[in-house]
């Protein structure tokens, strides 16, 4: 989501709380993107570098152990999204077939494989840097709601030892980069 008034571009990435931040700042953004998981860079196509080089960006990251089976979860459940149909086996063949569709990852997030936004916000800390977000581009601070929450145990239960090695390697720049850690 883009605003043109308070000069901010948020990128939103699944299962990260995206609809949180949406929710929570409706009144404050002019524009959402198309479709609105587009990554920085398919966003910065689409605006002047002027335009792009003024206006604070940021997303938010999450443990991806913990992300993946959020999704999977949220997929299941979902009626009308092509890609329950990979969650009727398990978690373990839906995590097989989105690292074979490249479905994992922040690349969201980076220009040329570097990063591109101006600030990284964490699921794990969302409040405390919803509140920097917010004093930074000028707006009230307010207590997050929680949209589009999945029920499910810890997502540790959910892994053996060749699962949780797929998402380690798959996320691996980004695990060392955010500093992520299984179970923790």
């Amino acid at each position: 989501m883009i605003s043109h008034k308070h000069k901010f571009i948020f990128v939103h990435i699944a299962k990260t709380a995206g609809t949180t931040i949406r929710f929570a700042m409706t009144e404050y953004y002019d524009e959402l993107h198309d479709p609105h998981h587009s990554g920085i860079s398919e966003i910065k196509e689409k605006l002047s570098e002027q335009v792009f080089q003024s206006y604070f960006k940021f997303g938010v990251v999450r443990n991806p152990w913990d992300r993946e089976v959020s999704r999977y979860k949220f997929i299941k459940k979902s009626k009308s999204n092509g890609f329950n149909k990979y969650c009727q086996n398990g978690f373990t063949e839906y995590l097989f077939k989105f690292v074979e569709l490249g479905l994992v990852n922040y690349d969201a997030l980076k220009i040329d494989g570097k990063i591109g936004v101006d600030y990284i916000m964490k699921f794990e800390n969302l409040q405390q840097d919803f509140d920097a977000i917010c004093d930074k581009i000028g707006i009230p601070q307010q207590e997050l709601p929680h949209k589009n929450k999945t029920k499910h145990k810890h997502y540790t239960e959910y892994y053996d030892e060749e699962t949780k090695q797929i998402v380690a390697e798959k996320y691996a720049k980004d695990i060392e980069y955010f500093g992520y850690e299984f179970g923790k």
